[in-house]
């Protein structure tokens, strides 16, 4: 039988099984408890708490107990105790049997108990003792009656012959006789009425009933009359047998079944005896139901047939053999390990059958055992049958005659092999885990409820500098820690005990060798009923962590405050050097209009081109501080990729073509009509490389590819683009071609004069690509042209979505009417390049230095349009702005242009946010600002139709 099987046979007995371990503990209980207890004690309740923990066990039951364990340990027999317990449903009586189970080495390592619930055997013993009291009781006062009738018989007797003439005497003492027997026959009914067996009268001719008390009534569910109308073979479910015991006397019978009204058939016990009434033979017969009692012993019978499966089938194994080691006796498992049949192994010696040295011990410990101490244990190796070697754990007990002599042995035995192994195995990963953990270098310590340290290793007492012996078993108040950092610590320590969740605590020492950060994990663990009974804390010296994050921190602040710095000063550098570039402009911009010969235009014209070439560069310089400082933040709208590809290569076509240099370009047809992205910055790296192709390319072509890249798919509505640029040109030398795209390397031709880039627009578009989830690369042959390639992430724009739109072709602009226009520039040589300009185009020009200047000249006057510096001394353009937006000054309404070398987006915000209506970068071109004052014009003319 398997170990389930045993299991399911030992927890369905109706005994209750315990097993009490060395410190006193339960440590199983079977399942029976829940019925003998009312479900007032369960098996998960009791396994693993003491006696003395349980509410519910009186002092004198604990002494009981305590006695019978100490009786048993003494004396190695089994002892027997009945005690009372309270349940919910009245007060049980139980017998206990403890017997004591001992080691190999002969000590008591714990108790077996078998706990019996004697409650209805007693109820019913008692029952029966008082019925028996009551019958002799009642036959005892029969008799008193009797013999006090027969004394008054004779009394009455004697007086009459005494006393004949005394008649009025003796009617007195009749009828005090007669009140005497009548209070004698009350009585006598009373006690008929009153017994708990059901009573008849019957009688012996026919088995008429001729009396029957209420207990009758109520076993039998008829009504007293009813009953005086039945015979007793009508209540009986065995006629022929009741008729046979009617006219053939039985006092006593065991067992007899008898019939309810309601049908229901239920087992009785009757006790007769014979009377004569009213001049007939008749049988008092005293029935009582035995149901509850044959159930009870039906159950106690089951159970020790359970009892002897349990012996015959139990997994350990069970001998008997005599004083000489002859076998009389196996159960299955030991015919199971041996893999033969028990007739095999009957009357076969059994210390041939074992090895001699365990022979020999077994025959020494054999010879020791005495009625006192009559089991002997042995633990020991044996071979089986396919020569595997098993250990065995016996328990053997000598079973001795009245005078004391052994009669046999009798063993029970278990393969303990697994579990040696694993004890083994176990205690070695203990000492493993333990060595682990005695020299781990991070500090390790257990902490009781009480926040008392139950176990440390080497090196807490290294961190803290105190000898380990004086760790152990105390609190935290000698540590040398902060008394406020001390209450958080036990705190959050105590937090874990409760809510059985992990923290985290970073504790400050300071012990003599200096201040110590540890961070401790605080961890539950758990007893074996679920509760948190300790904590570990395993720590870690985070003491040169924190000190390199504050390094790190304060490297970060300098590097921070180093990138502000420079963007400040670039920022600043960009003004300083647009305001003389705008004179300088300005100037190039004026000299065509004058007589000059070709030659000065041709200088005009080189003077121009290196003008433009600083403002790329300037713009180029501030855009890499921006990306490099993180500011640059990528746009996320819709837009069509073909459609910007032709918006970017139109301008660039044309100085192509003054190369006569082809520009192909080439959509793949996979690639979305619309996604979403930054289109400007996409477009600036397109204008960057495309630009840098034309310009390195003497002859031949530039071809632009777009295609979606192969090695990634279309996932969550986002794919990867390939734009490709290919040139014919010088080229590149292929140990130059890693540090091209680093900024401020020029690692072309450099002996070229066309070589005048600084490498800002190769490493802006590095940075650019690298936001945008891409990579840029170039693959490259000295004298064989040049393939600069990159990808970029991008989302695929629903239908309908997109903004931008198929550049149009733009209509020729109108010139602007001749205009009144108030010029705001504090520059004085800025002040009057422009105003000669915009004079030489047929413009009315007043010019003022200064925010005031410009106040009072609104004041004054109106004009159709005010050019405004911001950076001015004294009330600077933004100030003087809101005050004309605010009315104090003529017309409120006039449209002001911003006119500043400050060229950054968030610039041109806050200048719009002010209330100015255009901006324009210095320098700019005279082409661009008429087409911001025609724009200007054209509104007046249509707010004037």
């Amino acid at each position: 039988m398997s170990e389930p099987d045993f299991k399911r046979i030992v927890e369905s007995a109706p005994d209750t099984i315990i097993v009490f371990g060395p410190d006193g503990r339960y440590e199983y209980v079977s399942p029976a408890i829940r019925e003998a207890t009312g479900g007032l004690l369960t098996p998960e309740y009791l396994v693993g708490k003491h006696p003395r923990e349980i509410v519910h066990n009186s002092n004198d039951l604990l002494r009981m107990m305590e006695s019978a364990q100490t009786r048993a340990k003494e004396t190695g027999r089994d002892q027997v105790l009945f005690f009372d317990f309270e349940t919910p449903i009245g007060t049980r009586h139980f017998q206990a049997v403890i017997r004591p189970e001992r080691t190999c080495q002969g000590q008591v390592e714990s108790f077996l108990s078998i706990v019996r619930d004697v409650s209805e055997i007693r109820r019913l013993q008692e029952e029966l003792a008082a019925a028996k009291a009551k019958a002799e009781e009642q036959a005892e006062a029969l008799k008193r009656s009797n013999r006090a009738l027969e004394r008054l018989y004779q009394e009455v007797e004697k007086r009459v012959g005494e006393r004949t003439v005394d008649l009025e005497a003796e009617i007195a003492e009749r009828r005090r006789s007669e009140e005497r027997l009548r209070e004698s026959e009350e009585l006598y009914r009373g006690l008929f009425e009153s017994v708990s067996e059901a009573i008849f009268l019957v009688r012996q001719s026919d088995g008429q009933i001729l009396m029957a008390n209420e207990t009758a009534s109520t076993m039998y569910r008829y009504s007293r009359e009813e009953l005086l109308r039945l015979k007793n073979m009508d209540v009986s479910a065995e006629p022929q047998a009741t008729k046979q015991a009617t006219h053939h006397f039985m006092s006593y019978i065991p067992v007899r079944y008898h019939c309810k009204k309601d049908g229901l058939v239920f087992p009785v016990e009757i006790t007769a005896s014979n009377i004569v009434f009213q001049g007939e033979t008749a049988h008092i017969i005293a029935i009582r139901d035995i149901s509850e009692r044959m159930h009870s012993e039906k159950k106690l019978q089951e159970g020790e047939e359970r009892y002897r499966a349990v012996v015959e089938d139990l997994t350990e194994f069970v001998t008997r053999f005599t004083r000489a080691g002859v076998i009389t006796f196996v159960n299955e498992a030991v015919c199971r390990f041996h893999d033969t049949p028990a007739e095999n192994v009957l009357g076969k010696n059994l210390f041939d059958l074992l090895p001699s040295s365990v022979s020999d011990e077994l025959r020494r410990q054999l010879a020791s055992a005495t009625p006192e101490q009559p089991l002997v244990f042995l633990t020991h190796p044996i071979n089986s049958p396919s020569g595997e070697k098993r250990w065995q754990e016996w328990t053997n007990r000598a079973l001795f005659d009245e005078s004391g002599k052994i009669i046999e042995y009798q063993g029970v035995g278990r393969d303990i092999t697994e579990q040696r192994y694993a004890q083994e195995a176990l205690a070695r990963r203990e000492q493993e885990f333990r060595n682990l953990a005695d020299n781990a270098p991070d500090p390790i310590v257990r902490y009781n409820r009480d926040v008392v340290r139950t176990y440390a290793n080497a090196a807490l007492s290294l961190a803290l500098d105190v000898p380990y012996s004086e760790l152990i078993g105390q609190g935290l108040s000698g540590t040398p820690i902060s008394a406020e950092a001390r209450q958080d610590y036990e705190q959050a320590v105590r937090e874990v005990f409760d809510s059985g969740e992990e923290k985290i605590f970073v504790l400050q020492l300071n012990p003599k060798k200096g201040s110590l950060h540890i961070q401790y994990r605080l961890t539950p663990e758990y007893s074996e009923d679920g509760q948190v009974e300790s904590v570990l804390a395993i720590g870690r010296d985070i003491t040169d962590l924190l000190r390199l994050e504050q390094e790190l921190r304060q490297a970060k602040e300098t590097a921070e405050s180093a990138s502000r710095a420079k963007s400040t000063f670039l920022s600043n550098m960009s003004h300083e050097i647009r305001t003389p570039l705008n004179s300088i402009q300005s100037v190039i911009e004026l000299l065509p209009s004058l007589d000059i010969s070709e030659e000065a235009a041709s200088y005009v014209r080189i003077a121009e081109q290196s003008a433009s070439h600083l403002l790329r560069l300037i713009n180029n310089l501030l855009d890499l501080s921006r990306i490099e400082s993180g500011k640059t933040e990528l746009a996320r709208k819709p837009f069509e990729p073909r459609h910007l590809l032709q918006a970017i290569l139109r301008p660039l076509a044309v100085t192509a073509g003054t190369k006569g240099l082809d520009l192909a370009v080439a959509v793949a047809d996979d690639v979305p009509v619309r996604l979403m992205g930054d289109e400007l910055r996409l477009g600036q790296i397109l204008m960057n490389l495309v630009g840098n192709a034309i310009k390195y390319t003497d002859t031949g072509r530039i071809s632009i590819s777009v295609k979606r890249d192969a090695a990634c798919g279309r996932e969550d509505g986002r794919i990867r683009l390939l734009f490709s640029v290919k040139d014919t040109g010088i080229g590149i030398h292929q140990d130059r071609c890693e540090h091209i795209f680093e900024g401020f390397r020029h690692v072309l031709d450099l002996d070229r004069p066309s070589s005048e880039s600084a490498g800002l627009g190769l490493q802006i578009s590095t940075q650019l690509v690298e936001q945008m989830g891409g990579r840029i690369w170039v693959e490259s042959e000295l004298g064989q042209g040049s393939t600069f390639c990159f990808t970029v992430v991008l989302e695929v724009a629903e239908a309908g979505t997109c903004e931008s739109k198929q550049p149009a072709r733009t209509p020729q602009s109108t010139a602007p009417r001749p205009l009144r226009i108030l010029l705001v520039e504090d520059n004085l040589i800025n002040q009057m390049l422009t105003s000669e300009i915009l004079s030489r185009r047929g413009h009315d020009v007043a010019t003022a230095s200064g925010g005031q200047e410009a106040l009072d000249a609104l004041a004054c006057g109106r004009f159709d349009v005010v050019l405004m510096d911001v950076n001015m001394p004294g009330m600077d353009g933004i100030e003087t702005t809101r005050h004309i937006r605010e009315g104090r000054t003529g017309d409120p309404g006039v449209p002001i242009v911003a006119m500043t070398a400050f060229g950054l987006d968030e610039d041109r915000e806050r200048f719009l946010q002010a209330g100015m209506n255009e901006h324009i970068s210095k320098p700019f071109a005279m082409a661009e600002l008429e087409k911001v004052l025609a724009g200007i014009s054209s509104r007046a003319r249509t707010a004037a139709s």
